[in-house]
């Protein structure tokens, strides 16, 4: 990246070069010619941080170079601007478990708080899990497993080469504008509250490049953040033995498995009244939901015994799995400022809702057969059902 100094000098040998190339002057009239429109060119004396040369007097005219005691009020770089100085990280996890020796649990706590790279970002989360498997009697064992979790992420809701995404507008902004206005001492201008206010380029002379936009103003007025809740459970019940105790019934089992899923995911996106490509539609917030569910259901029985030199391996089974997703967005414009919610809008800019529900059904067999583990056969069936194709 160039600095200031160096932005300038580049501008005027190519608004000089201009009208040598372009427009047949000479070097010394294209010089004069190129010193005088630079202020046009740049935005005028308010976006001048050489307070001590004007933008006419800037290039020395006996060098063509910018004057060597130009001195600069401001210097803000910004890259600098949109990133914080050191973006901090804190997890902490807090876990138990024993047990004796027929039943074992574990139960854990967690919390996690990261902050983003470019200022008002961030990610939290807060999770929880607990796991218990016990063998009821010699026949009987079962187990739970549950987890939750429940996250915030704020991010710049931008991308590409887009002028909002941020990381791409600020690499490109020319190091003379400030990030905060400026006086024409080049000192900041302060609001009541005594706080520095930023420069969006649409004051009474506008900055050329970017106007009506600062890349850190996207990330202080501008929201968006996605709230995620997610759920999970998955449960088993096993009967059965392979101990001669069981007599006629040795190597027959049964497995019940049952498994939940749930995730909820709701995200804002508010784009401000004030500045930027929403502002004369006096703002605009969108928000969506995502939701969906899900679980599975299936039960297996197996039988396994060998005889002598004969081994067999059995199973019949039978599943359900069953989904469901929603969505639904809406957004409005013509908001009241400091409320970011839908109801005080007075136009509506989008609705839209979707959902999906199918269910499948399975059932499936098993035969394993082998002599003395040399010479083996096996033979498998299964049948589904989806509702996608239901008459």
């Amino acid at each position: 990246m160039v600095d200031q100094k160096e932005f300038v000098q580049l501008t005027y040998e190519g608004l000089r070069n201009g009208y040598i190339f372009d427009n047949g002057y000479n070097w010394e009239a294209a010089g004069r010619q190129a010193s005088a429109d630079l202020g046009g060119v740049l935005g005028g004396e308010q976006y001048n941080p050489f307070k001590n040369y004007t933008w006419g007097t800037i290039i020395d005219p006996a060098t063509g170079r910018v004057q060597g005691d130009a001195t600069s009020a401001w210097n803000e770089s910004w890259m600098d601007a949109i990133q914080r100085d050191n973006a901090f990280r804190h997890e902490h996890q807090l876990s138990v478990n024993g047990g004796t020796e027929k039943t074992k649990y574990m139960f854990s706590l967690g919390y996690l708080n990261e902050d983003g790279i470019l200022i008002n970002t961030g990610f939290q989360r807060y999770n929880a899990r607990a796991n218990i498997n016990t063998e009821v009697n010699k026949w009987m064992k079962t187990g739970l497993n549950v987890s939750l979790s429940n996250s915030t992420q704020n991010f710049s809701d931008y991308e590409g080469s887009s002028n909002s995404n941020v990381w791409y507008s600020a690499q490109f902004m020319a190091p003379i504008y400030p990030v905060y206005i400026k006086g024409e001492d080049g000192k900041d201008v302060l609001d009541a509250d005594g706080n520095r206010q930023l420069d969006y380029g649409d004051g009474s002379v506008q900055r050329p490049q970017y106007s009506d936009f600062n890349p850190v103003g996207g990330l202080v007025d501008d929201k968006a953040d996605i709230k995620t809740d997610v759920a999970g459970l998955r449960t088993f019940l096993a009967f059965g033995s392979d101990s001669e105790d069981a007599g006629w019934a040795k190597g027959i089992k049964l497995t019940l498995n049952f498994g939940l899923d749930y995730r909820n995911k709701s995200q804002k996106s508010y784009m401000n009244m004030h500045h930027g490509n929403q502002a004369a539609a006096g703002g605009l917030l969108m928000k969506y939901n995502r939701r969906t569910q899900s679980y599975t259901f299936n039960q297996l029985l197996t039988w396994g015994r060998s005889f002598n030199f004969h081994n067999i391996d059995l199973l019949v089974g039978h599943e359900f799995y069953a989904y469901k997703y929603e969505f639904l967005s809406a957004g409005k414009t013509n908001l009241v400022d400091g409320i970011l919610e839908l109801r005080p809008g007075t136009n509506l800019y989008n609705a839209d809702s979707y959902s999906e529900d199918y269910r499948v059904e399975s059932f499936f067999g098993r035969f394993n057969y082998n002599f003395n583990e040399k010479y083996y056969f096996s033979a498998s069936i299964r049948t589904d059902g989806s509702s996608r194709f239901q008459r």
